[in-house]
């Protein structure tokens, strides 16, 4: 083998070796990533309490969806959100679709003060509104992240939750989990 291709030949492998320490480390980080996300978002069988907080109106309200006889669909938002803007139209939707008497969707406002033409301009001022949730509901129910999309079913588990906006494949199959296993 010629010098110039020896060394062409250890140089690769020098670079092959050098580049499976941060491979591993790449890893490392997303294991860890994946457990923390775990610990921030809530999860399937999950069996918080009631949702509670402050309507439109001012008024305490309660989402409870063990005693509703109903699934619950919670649409967890923010006027300043704008992933929110991308999840209206499909919620929008949603809305039109779902059964009232099987399915109960309540909006969750994570922001700032909700101004009702928000929810008009995309209308769905329809559907009751959590202007303001509790500081242990927002616990309870892990709620930090904005747009997101949590099912509860008739015995108060969560049995779906889509961070983020709806889209494709993830919206249809939300869609159809809630039409499929309606009572």
């Amino acid at each position: 083998m010629k010098p110039v291709a020896r060394v062409v030949f250890l140089l690769g492998i020098v670079l092959g070796l050098v580049n499976v320490g941060p491979l591993r480390v790449n890893s490392q980080l997303k294991s860890r990533n994946e457990a923390l996300h775990k610990l921030l978002e809530p999860q399937v069988g999950m069996a918080p309490p009631p949702l509670a907080g402050v309507d439109l109106s001012g008024n305490h309200f309660v989402v409870d969806s063990k005693s509703s006889n109903k699934k619950t669909v919670l649409l967890v938002f923010s006027s300043q959100c704008p992933y929110c803007d991308e999840a209206w139209p499909v919620w929008r939707d949603w809305i039109g679709r779902f059964d009232k008497t099987q399915v109960h969707v309540v909006g969750v406002n994570l922001g700032p003060k909700v101004n009702p033409d928000y929810l008009k301009g995309w209308g769905v001022e329809q559907i009751p509104v959590l202007a303001s949730v509790d500081p242990q509901s927002v616990l309870d129910y892990r709620l930090r992240f904005t747009p997101q999309t949590i099912g509860l079913g008739m015995e108060g588990r969560i049995e779906r939750v889509l961070t983020g906006p709806p889209r494709d494949k993830t919206a249809d199959e939300f869609g159809n989990w809630i039409a499929r296993e309606s009572p």
